[in-house]
């Protein structure tokens, strides 16, 4: 049996980002989070280190749960010299509960393979920095939020409140 890596790598945004924003990554290896404070509790780990495109080593404090309105990300990496919050396509489509990610040029949806109808979390592209944000956890069938695209009035509402989440218009 192989051991744990003991280091990684992970995107390292310069822009700086709010402590409760996560940034969907397809390249980290795991979640990563970058306050202490988020966690509900935190565990050692093997991994001691990861490695940002710039080849700097960043330390790894620990593993845990971090809790978010309606949800929670399990295995999260505590690094607190990241400049943001990273969550892992990789590790969300192959935890225990596979899921499905499908990016459109507007948003991502994270939906639960086994009934791809039900919408378990969704993001918004930012433009700006051209990346995926985590926008939250919800529950909802694909038909009442696929059509609110079809709709260009609500599309625009939706962009004028900052994207707002289409069920909140």
């Amino acid at each position: 049996m192989g051991q744990a890596p003991r280091s990684v790598y992970a995107l390292n945004v310069s822009s700086s980002s709010h402590s409760h924003e996560w940034l969907i990554d397809s390249r980290a290896f795991y979640h990563m989070a970058k306050n202490k404070v988020m966690f509900s509790f935190l565990n050692d780990c093997n991994i001691k280190n990861i490695y940002v495109c710039d080849d700097r080593s960043l330390n790894v404090v620990g593993t845990g749960t971090v809790h978010i309105d309606n949800g929670q990300f399990n295995d999260v990496l505590c690094v607190p010299t990241l400049s943001c919050n990273l969550l892992s396509i990789y590790q969300i489509t192959h935890s225990s509960d596979v899921k499905i990610v499908e990016f459109s040029p507007h948003d991502v949806v994270i939906k639960d393979l086994r009934d791809p109808r039900q919408i378990l979390a969704t993001g918004i592209a930012d433009d700006s920095i051209r990346l995926y944000k985590f926008n939250n956890f919800g529950s909802s069938n694909l038909p009442s939020v696929f059509v609110a695209h079809n709709n260009e009035m609500r599309k625009l509402w939706h962009e004028q409140f900052g994207h707002l989440n289409y069920r909140s218009l």
